[in-house]
């Protein structure tokens, strides 16, 4: 019975200390916290991909020409410790469990800060590591989000505006022109996206305001960031969906996804419309 507590005692000890180390070690790790221009004394693009691509080989049990038509994607980052780094993301092209894989690579000294992999089509253990410095990923300022994206999402959807575009503000006045008079608001959550596949050039770049009330998320509005027009508007309340869309129809239980894919900012200006309503802007 005392070699039972003991061993049970000894398991428990063990898991405290490998959370503890977990703890430490998502510490540890820097974070990406700004784009940033590389120089001659630090590794190149293509020394950073070389590494990522050894330590992808090792990971996947593969080979570099099993590699040849993936997309990788390589940013040069500030790490909020003040280092520089290549962030190099590979995402794997296999038909069946595909494994995506992201390096840290400190520059120039080439040391390799940290590696994660994923087959869920997201990297979660970073999104979750972000999050716990920055909190939920839904407040995340347009900057951060369009950051996240360029580095560990295949399309890099996020954007961020230029100063010919409907701004933030500008936005959630004419998103709260959509929504019933009556409802408190608590919150406005922000997202901004480029549409490659877009039919319309209003469509191109796209404000997705989403209305929180009484702490639960109550209705979306999608307009373009061209022309302040809005696009759609759903109801996020269970079973209800489009309550209306930006060609003069109103349709019920639609769903929608926004394609996306990174470009170039728009750089022609446009007027917003009056903006008359008030309402709480986080």
């Amino acid at each position: 019975m005392k070699l039972k507590r003991r061993v049970s005692i000894a398991g428990v000890v063990l898991l405290v200390l490998l959370a503890a180390g977990a703890i430490a070690y998502a510490d540890a790790v820097p974070l990406p916290k700004a784009l940033t221009a590389f120089t001659s004394n630090d590794l190149s693009m293509s020394e950073a991909i070389q590494m990522a691509q050894s330590v992808a080989c090792e990971k996947r049990k593969t080979t570099v020409r099993d590699m040849a038509d993936e997309t990788i994607k390589a940013g040069f980052v500030l790490l909020d410790n003040g280092q520089t780094a290549w962030v190099v993301t590979l995402f794997d092209d296999a038909f069946r469990d595909p494994t995506d894989i992201s390096i840290l690579i400190s520059s120039p000294d080439g040391a390799i800060l940290d590696v994660q992999t994923t087959n869920i089509g997201y990297f979660k253990t970073i999104r979750d590591r972000w999050q716990e410095k920055m909190g939920d990923a839904d407040t995340w300022p347009l900057e951060m989000k369009a950051l996240f994206d360029k580095l560990y999402t295949v399309h890099g959807d996020s954007a961020v505006p230029d100063d010919t575009m409907i701004q933030q503000e500008q936005a959630a006045g004419i998103a709260l022109q959509e929504i019933p008079d009556d409802l408190s608001v608590d919150q406005i959550l922000y997202s901004f996206s480029f549409n490659s596949s877009a039919e319309e050039t209003r469509e191109q770049y796209v404000w997705r305001i989403t209305i929180v009330s009484e702490g639960r998320k109550r209705y979306q509005v999608n307009l373009s960031a061209i022309d302040g027009s809005v696009l759609d508007v759903f109801s996020l309340d269970e079973g209800l969906g489009r309550i209306k869309n930006g060609y003069g129809n109103d349709s019920e239980g639609a769903g929608f996804n926004l394609e996306v894919a990174a470009g170039e900012t728009h750089s022609q200006a446009r007027i917003a419309p009056d903006l008359n309503r008030k309402g709480k802007v986080t």
